[in-house]
């Protein structure tokens, strides 16, 4: 089953965000806490990244 391009988008997103901040923006050593941090969608952003690419970072 292939979910589309919707998680493909969802992806790059993740990969953009190790690349920049150096971590994954979901860690959790609770998998259930984990599993809720990625279905909310809640995440911080290091304040050293720029606005305008904090913004493309919320858009993927």
């Amino acid at each position: 089953y292939y979910a589309g391009p919707e998680v493909d988008i969802w992806s790059c997103g993740i990969v953009l965000y190790v690349l920049l901040c150096g971590y994954f923006p979901f860690e959790d050593d609770c998998m259930m806490v984990l599993c809720r941090k990625i279905t909310t969608g809640v995440f911080k952003i290091p304040r050293y990244i720029g606005k305008s690419v904090s913004g493309l970072i919320r858009k993927w």
